[in-house]
Protein backbone atom coordinates (compact mmCIF):
# COMPACT_ATOMS: atom_id res chain seq x y z
CA UNK A 1 0.00 0.00 0.00
CA UNK A 2 1.30 3.47 -0.84
CA UNK A 3 0.17 7.05 -1.38
CA UNK A 4 2.08 9.76 -3.25
CA UNK A 5 1.70 13.51 -3.40
CA UNK A 6 3.82 15.72 -5.63
CA UNK A 7 4.41 19.43 -5.04
CA UNK A 8 6.03 21.56 -7.75
CA UNK A 9 7.11 25.11 -8.40
CA UNK A 10 9.12 26.83 -11.13
CA UNK A 11 11.69 29.34 -9.90
CA UNK A 12 13.44 31.91 -12.09
CA UNK A 13 16.83 31.09 -10.53
CA UNK A 14 19.44 28.82 -12.13
CA UNK A 15 19.58 25.24 -10.86
CA UNK A 16 22.97 25.85 -9.15
CA UNK A 17 21.50 28.57 -6.96
CA UNK A 18 18.44 26.49 -6.11
CA UNK A 19 20.60 23.47 -5.26
CA UNK A 20 22.87 25.54 -3.00
CA UNK A 21 19.91 26.57 -0.85
CA UNK A 22 17.68 23.49 -1.09
CA UNK A 23 20.45 21.00 -0.25
CA UNK A 24 21.55 23.12 2.75
CA UNK A 25 19.01 21.34 4.94
CA UNK A 26 20.39 22.63 8.24
CA UNK A 27 19.55 26.21 7.20
CA UNK A 28 15.84 25.43 6.62
CA UNK A 29 14.72 26.75 10.04
CA UNK A 30 16.21 30.17 9.24
CA UNK A 31 14.07 30.72 6.15
CA UNK A 32 11.17 28.21 6.07
CA UNK A 33 8.44 28.81 8.65
CA UNK A 34 7.43 25.12 8.56
CA UNK A 35 10.81 24.05 9.93
CA UNK A 36 11.88 24.32 13.55
CA UNK A 37 14.93 22.02 13.36
CA UNK A 38 16.82 20.12 10.68
CA UNK A 39 20.16 18.68 11.69
CA UNK A 40 22.42 16.21 9.88
CA UNK A 41 24.66 13.78 11.74
CA UNK A 42 27.37 14.13 9.10
CA UNK A 43 27.97 15.36 5.57
CA UNK A 44 25.16 15.74 3.04
CA UNK A 45 25.73 12.28 1.55
CA UNK A 46 24.10 8.89 1.09
CA UNK A 47 23.79 7.09 4.41
CA UNK A 48 23.85 10.21 6.59
CA UNK A 49 21.06 10.42 9.14
CA UNK A 50 19.32 13.52 10.39
CA UNK A 51 16.73 14.84 12.79
CA UNK A 52 13.88 17.19 11.95
CA UNK A 53 11.12 19.00 13.78
CA UNK A 54 8.34 20.75 11.94
CA UNK A 55 6.21 23.34 13.67
CA UNK A 56 2.90 21.75 12.61
CA UNK A 57 3.72 18.06 12.19
CA UNK A 58 6.04 16.89 14.91
CA UNK A 59 9.53 15.47 14.74
CA UNK A 60 11.44 12.46 13.53
CA UNK A 61 14.57 11.09 11.96
CA UNK A 62 15.54 10.47 8.37
CA UNK A 63 18.31 8.96 6.28
CA UNK A 64 19.64 10.24 2.97
CA UNK A 65 19.30 7.32 0.55
CA UNK A 66 20.33 8.91 -2.76
CA UNK A 67 22.16 12.02 -3.98
CA UNK A 68 22.60 13.12 -7.58
CA UNK A 69 24.88 16.09 -7.02
CA UNK A 70 23.29 19.30 -8.21
CA UNK A 71 19.95 17.83 -9.26
CA UNK A 72 18.31 15.43 -6.78
CA UNK A 73 18.33 13.68 -3.46
CA UNK A 74 16.07 11.32 -1.57
CA UNK A 75 15.41 10.81 2.12
CA UNK A 76 13.53 8.11 4.01
CA UNK A 77 11.63 8.66 7.24
CA UNK A 78 10.76 5.48 9.15
CA UNK A 79 7.06 4.94 9.84
CA UNK A 80 5.38 2.14 11.79
CA UNK A 81 5.42 -0.87 9.40
CA UNK A 82 6.63 1.31 6.53
CA UNK A 83 8.44 4.45 5.47
CA UNK A 84 7.96 7.89 3.98
CA UNK A 85 10.20 8.51 0.96
CA UNK A 86 10.77 12.17 0.12
CA UNK A 87 12.29 12.90 -3.29
CA UNK A 88 13.73 16.31 -4.11
CA UNK A 89 14.35 16.99 -7.81
CA UNK A 90 15.53 19.97 -9.83
CA UNK A 91 15.05 20.28 -13.58
CA UNK A 92 16.44 23.03 -15.81
CA UNK A 93 13.64 24.68 -17.81
CA UNK A 94 13.67 27.79 -20.00
CA UNK A 95 12.13 29.83 -17.15
CA UNK A 96 14.80 28.72 -14.66
CA UNK A 97 14.44 25.67 -12.43
CA UNK A 98 11.48 23.36 -11.92
CA UNK A 99 11.46 22.21 -8.28
CA UNK A 100 9.73 18.92 -7.44
CA UNK A 101 9.15 17.50 -3.98
CA UNK A 102 7.45 14.11 -3.94
CA UNK A 103 6.26 12.35 -0.79
CA UNK A 104 5.44 8.63 -0.97
CA UNK A 105 4.17 6.85 2.13
CA UNK A 106 4.62 3.06 2.05
CA UNK A 107 2.88 0.50 4.21
CA UNK A 108 -0.20 0.68 6.41
CA UNK A 109 0.54 4.31 7.35
CA UNK A 110 -0.07 5.33 3.73
CA UNK A 111 -3.78 5.73 4.49
CA UNK A 112 -3.08 7.86 7.55
CA UNK A 113 -0.66 9.94 5.46
CA UNK A 114 -3.33 10.41 2.79
CA UNK A 115 -6.10 11.39 5.20
CA UNK A 116 -4.23 13.31 7.89
CA UNK A 117 -1.05 14.78 6.39
CA UNK A 118 -1.26 15.13 2.60
CA UNK A 119 -3.70 18.04 2.56
CA UNK A 120 -1.61 19.98 5.08
CA UNK A 121 1.55 19.43 3.08
CA UNK A 122 -0.19 20.51 -0.13
CA UNK A 123 -1.51 23.60 1.64
CA UNK A 124 1.86 24.56 3.17
CA UNK A 125 4.23 23.84 0.27
CA UNK A 126 3.46 27.05 -1.68
CA UNK A 127 4.70 28.99 1.37
CA UNK A 128 7.82 26.83 1.56
CA UNK A 129 8.50 27.36 -2.15
CA UNK A 130 8.01 31.12 -1.70
CA UNK A 131 10.46 31.05 1.22
CA UNK A 132 12.92 29.08 -0.93
CA UNK A 133 12.59 31.70 -3.66
CA UNK A 134 13.23 34.51 -1.14
CA UNK A 135 16.27 32.75 0.36
CA UNK A 136 17.79 32.18 -3.08
CA UNK A 137 17.31 35.88 -3.85
CA UNK A 138 18.80 36.88 -0.48
CA UNK A 139 21.88 34.69 -0.97
CA UNK A 140 22.40 35.72 -4.59
CA UNK A 141 22.23 39.41 -3.68
CA UNK A 142 24.95 38.94 -1.06
CA UNK A 143 22.64 40.04 1.74
CA UNK A 144 23.53 38.84 5.19
CA UNK A 145 20.70 37.76 7.48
Amino acid sequence: MQHTITCTETLSAPVEQVWAVWSDVESYPTWDEREELNRLDGAFAVGTTGTFKQRSRGKGTYRITAVEQGTAWTTEVPLPLGKLVIEHELECVPEGTHVIKRYTAHGPMALAFKWFFASGINREMPGSFAALRAEIARRSSGAVG
